[in-house]
């Protein structure tokens, strides 16, 4: 009997949770409540069934389908310290930066792009969202942010890391970190996460050091050079490194004697490199042995080393073989070890993250998130698919004002992929002419160059008969000269015994 009332009641709730209508309100001790089954439609009456909203200290709203939430939706709630909206399916921007009493947020496992937090807030973990970009009116001193889509510190738009104590960016999309960016951080940062990032570039443009830094990670990066730039974490008393591409240690590097652990397995260093550095630092570790082919895989591999002449040179000459190898045979098992044991670990890590910060979902919960989710997914695909028609409109007419320039006759009911076919076939023509005429200009200009040729070889020829003829022709008319001086002499001789007889 009690079995049926049970089912019956059950299915009353889950009538009423599909109508919007039916939320849970549970008080958890005084202060604190948790609701259930809200969703976007119920939040409001939920947060008004509420008795008393200025004296709620803690809220929980965790685990439920809501999509969006703003700062107007708690404004009743003014002495409200701790908010929890992890679980649901928020989306875009979530700006709470009105809520001036917050302490902590939790907004893990969402779908959040962007976040906005007030003054007061000292807490955030967004762990497993897709937050780029984050604003603040004050500065928390704990944010954790695992498993997100930042790509630079400067995404944390000052102040948000100005007084920073705890400050996780694991599993997140950093190619290049400047500790300079953490300048105001220097005197309260404690822990600082950058694992599983992509960060191959380490840079410190102030030359900040850390002063209250407890950990440094930056293990399974991309990280081949120790440099000075690292002095950052020289107070640190345990900073890991493991499962980088390390080569080499600056000996300009500095530690302190409180730092206790330095992690450099899954490396390869020169030997001379951490040879020296290990006998600067003798606490950190014993004198390596060098590596051979026989040791565990790279990543694995702890405490030996390989007799690199050049370090980066032999390192990136190996990188050569490994890509050449992947290109030349995609399904190489020794070229493609390491890229499958990157993303091997990077993935546990995010199941590590995901079951780290999940919450247990009831089943009417998990219904409607995934409805939501497929709902959404409908919704950008009908964008997308009204976005293509669009754009196939356009192709279309742009097609058909190419098939009346090019005179191709076509049928207006034609798939566009057919009319594509058309013009392309017809541009295809117009080169294959194109070319044709090209090749006979070209023939003809060859020929012309050809008579031109011939033509000024001609030219020479007769130049050099003319030069000859007028070297001639100057002969005779120098000889010509000759012969009417000679003349006139002779006529005067004459001339003068013509005279002298007639006397």
């Amino acid at each position: 009997m009690w079995s049926l009332r049970g089912t019956a009641l059950a299915l009353i709730l889950l009538v009423g949770y599909a109508a919007g209508n039916i939320f849970s309100v549970i008080t958890v001790d005084q202060g604190h409540y948790k609701i259930e089954y809200v969703t976007d439609g119920n939040l409001q009456s939920a947060l008004g069934s509420i008795p008393n909203p200025s004296a709620v200290r803690e809220l929980d709203l965790s685990a439920n389908a809501l999509t969006a939430v703003s700062a107007r939706d708690f404004l009743a709630f003014h002495q409200l310290n701790q908010l929890n909206l992890s679980s649901n399916l928020l989306q875009g921007v979530v700006d709470l930066s009105q809520l001036g009493m917050v302490r902590s947020i939790d907004l893990n496992n969402n779908d959040i792009e962007e976040v906005k937090l007030g003054r007061s807030v000292e807490k955030l973990s967004a762990a497993n969202n897709h937050i780029k970009r984050m604003h603040c009116d004050g500065s928390p001193t704990k944010l954790i942010l695992a498993n997100n889509k930042i790509g630079s510190l400067t995404s944390l738009v000052p102040p948000c890391v100005n007084e920073v104590q705890h400050l996780d960016l694991s599993v997140n999309e950093i190619d290049t970190v400047d500790f300079g960016n953490l300048e105001e951080a220097s005197d309260s940062l404690r822990h600082l996460d950058l694992s599983f990032n992509f960060i191959f570039d380490v840079r410190n443009s102030r030359e900040v050091i850390f002063s209250e830094l407890d950990k440094l990670d930056l293990s399974t990066n991309k990280i081949s050079f120790v440099g000075v730039p690292f002095n950052v974490a020289q107070r640190a008393k345990s900073v890991n490194l493991s499962h980088n591409r390390i080569v080499m240690i600056d000996s300009k590097l500095k530690l302190a004697s409180h730092t206790t652990s330095f992690d450099l397995s899954g490396n390869v260093l020169q030997c001379a490199s951490l040879t020296a550095f290990y006998k600067k630092y003798p606490h950190l570790g014993s004198t390596p042995r060098q590596c051979n082919p026989d040791d565990s895989p790279m990543s694995e591999r702890r405490d030996c080393c390989e007799p690199l002449s050049a370090p980066f040179a032999d390192r990136l000459i190996e990188l050569k073989r490994q890509e050449h190898s992947l290109l030349s045979n995609p399904r190489d098992p020794k070229g493609r070890t390491t890229c499958q044991m990157d993303n091997e670990s990077r993935s546990k890590k995010v199941q590590t993250l995901r079951r780290r910060y999940q919450v247990p979902v009831s089943e009417a919960i998990l219904r409607e998130q995934v409805k939501k989710k497929l709902q959404g997914e409908k919704e950008q695909y009908e964008m997308r698919l009204k976005t293509n028609q669009e754009a196939t409109v356009k192709v279309r007419e742009v097609l058909f004002e190419a098939t009346r320039t090019q005179n191709i006759t076509t049928d207006n009911t034609a798939e566009v992929t057919s009319t594509l076919a058309d013009v392309i076939r017809g541009y295809e023509n117009q080169l294959a002419a194109e070319e044709r005429r090209k090749h006979a200009a070209v023939k003809d200009w060859n020929l012309y160059q050809l008579q031109i040729e011939e033509a000024e070889g001609e030219r020479d020829r007769l130049n050099k008969l003319i030069a000859v003829q007028d070297s001639q022709i100057a002969e005779a008319n120098a000889t010509y000269v000759e012969l009417q001086s000679k003349q006139e002499r002779l006529t005067k001789v004459l001339a003068s015994r013509n005279a002298a007889a007639v006397k």
